[in-house]
């Protein structure tokens, strides 16, 4: 069994916030595959980028949790049609500085309960921009809404109304199946040049490696010929015409490239794992 380990952030800094007792009922309804645990952000000073040349050891110590977990799930209250302060503080710092975002590939959920009966939904929205700038995969479905009444969910993270109950359990399901979706299709790593690449190869040539003999394995931007020529099909624009072939490229062999073998690998199964969704 495939574990993935979530870390979730509960937006309220309240101790009894109704959205850490929905937190803890989702804790308790996730499959097993899924490892909950908390990330902390109380402690953090409000973002400036004066701090971005050196984190204060709280801001470090909260990047480096973000980093230890998969994907991320957001459970906030809605303030004032928008997002908790500390909530979008935590972001800010997460995201800084220039080129460490430490949400970009990572995939996330965002759910939310109040008295209300939109139950955080512009919230959620405004929350949804946020993280989409900061490149986070999010899960679009189901949506979750929680309208909170009294009793709904006690202080133990129990939920006493059982088609309530049913809903979270799915949604954690949900988010399960759509977290194994984005590892099996997004490299757990930052891939280089000439890897991506080979990526981009594979998509356009197919999973089963029959055409990679035909076809310069390596990256476009290195002419010394080593092991053959070919030609690409131009497609239009000024240095050819539609329908004629560009120039031939000569490219260097795959093997300069030792450290690519493994990311063509996982570019080939996730491209199968997408054809078997």
């Amino acid at each position: 069994m495939t574990t993935h380990k979530v870390g979730y952030l509960i937006g309220s800094l309240a101790n009894a916030s109704i959205n850490r007792k929905l937190a803890k009922a989702l804790v308790q309804l996730a499959p097993p595959e899924l490892e909950m645990s908390e990330i902390s952000f109380k402690d953090l000073p409000l973002y400036s980028y004066d701090y971005d040349a050196d984190f204060p050891p709280v801001a470090r110590t909260f990047k480096d949790s973000i980093a230890a977990v998969e994907a991320v799930l957001f459970i906030t209250p809605e303030y004032n049609r928008s997002i908790p302060g500390g909530l979008k503080n935590a972001i800010d710092w997460a995201s800084r500085p220039y080129g460490k975002n430490s949400f970009a590939r990572k995939p996330s959920a965002v759910i939310g309960t109040s008295p209300g009966t939109i139950g955080t939904a512009v919230a959620q929205q405004n929350l949804r921009s946020v993280l989409s700038f900061c490149n986070s995969p999010q899960m679009n479905a189901p949506e979750a809404y929680i309208q909170f009444t009294p009793g709904l969910i006690t202080d133990s993270g129990e939920v006493t109304v059982e088609s309530t109950e049913q809903f979270l359990r799915n949604y954690m399901a949900e988010f399960h199946m759509f977290i194994a979706r984005v590892l099996q299709v997004l490299p757990k790593r930052r891939l280089t040049s000439p890897e991506w690449y080979q990526f981009l190869c594979l998509r356009r040539t197919g999973i089963d490696g029959r055409s990679w003999s035909a076809r310069a394995e390596v990256h476009p931007c290195r002419r010394r010929k080593v092991h053959g020529r070919r030609s690409f099909p131009y497609r239009g624009g000024a240095a050819g015409g539609r329908g004629r072939r560009a120039r031939e490229f000569n490219y260097p062999a795959y093997a300069v490239y030792p450290e690519a073998s493994e990311a063509r690998a996982d570019a080939r199964d996730a491209l199968r794992g997408l054809k078997q969704l």
